[in-house]
């Protein structure tokens, strides 16, 4: 989907939050347009695909730590998580 913005608007993806949200609290950010990222169901969850195991880039951290096919397939990072 476009957006079409007007001359001067900033838009700024919100992914998470954990630098934007403390920035527009501190008013050092004022974006006119914030896009939340969190309901792009593509873009989050664990799945193995031949050899690869693929770790979506808004799955939450406690998923990955949580999730039996990381434990199985990259242990160290299942160790890592908590």
């Amino acid at each position: 989907m476009a957006l079409k913005r007007a001359e001067g608007e900033e838009a700024r993806w919100l992914a998470g939050g954990q630098s934007l949200v403390p920035m527009m609290n501190l008013r050092m950010a004022a974006p006119s347009l914030v896009i939340d990222l969190s309901r792009i169901r593509e873009l989050s969850g664990i799945s193995l695909h031949g050899e690869t195991l693929r770790i979506g880039a808004m799955t939450r951290h406690a998923a990955v730590g949580a999730d039996p096919l990381v434990s199985r397939h990259a242990p160290l990072l299942a160790q890592a998580a908590p």
